[in-house]
């Protein structure tokens, strides 16, 4: 299977060669989908807080997010601590302390309230994961998503991620013990 960045669908490709133009990027892409290759997009993946929320996940994103409102499938409610502490601190660095501990973590940010850490992806790549103290609410919200999506020819639907994002969110939940706040609804 050959990989090829495609240029024309406005995605932030990694090691695309300098000088080529993107109308040769594109014919190049528009063969290899000619004959069946595979082709490999690879947006960006923005992170950090906007408007005082983590972003929502894109519908052709591997991603789960407490900011997807819209997209009941990229959706995951966000996690109440209350029931363990009133700290919001002691809450804080029980989450970075699991984090810690998982092995194939890569703590890149913490700040009082906001955490970005890295992942191994599948089936490649990285994947973000954040997390954004609400102290005054008592509430914490997370972002999982895949940087790198992967459309193979003929289908326009991405190759998922079996549910790796959805999964490492819900065993750091379960770790520390919290909360869902989803109103009973599984």
């Amino acid at each position: 299977m050959i990989d090829i960045c495609f240029a024309a669908l406005s995605c932030s490709c990694a090691g695309s060669a300098s000088g080529v133009s993107i109308r040769k990027r594109v014919s190049v892409a528009i063969a290899a989908a000619a004959t069946g290759f595979s082709l490999l997009c690879s947006p960006a993946s923005a992170v950090g807080i906007k408007n005082g929320r983590l972003e929502e996940c894109k519908a052709e994103q591997n991603c789960i997010s407490t900011s997807s409102i819209r997209n009941a499938s990229k959706f995951g409610a966000p996690w109440s601590y209350l029931p363990l502490t009133s700290d919001p601190k002691s809450a804080w660095n029980s989450l970075i302390e699991v984090l810690e501990e998982l092995p194939d973590a890569t703590i890149i940010t913490t700040t009082s309230n906001y955490i970005l850490a890295e992942f191994p992806g599948f089936p490649r790549g990285i994947d973000d994961l954040e997390f954004l103290l609400n102290d005054k609410e008592g509430v914490i919200s997370y972002r999982s998503c895949s940087r790198e999506v992967i459309f193979v020819y003929p289908f326009q639907q991405p190759i998922g991620d079996l549910g790796k994002n959805a999964k490492r969110v819900e065993d750091i939940r379960a770790r520390l013990g919290w909360e869902k706040l989803d109103g009973g609804y599984r």
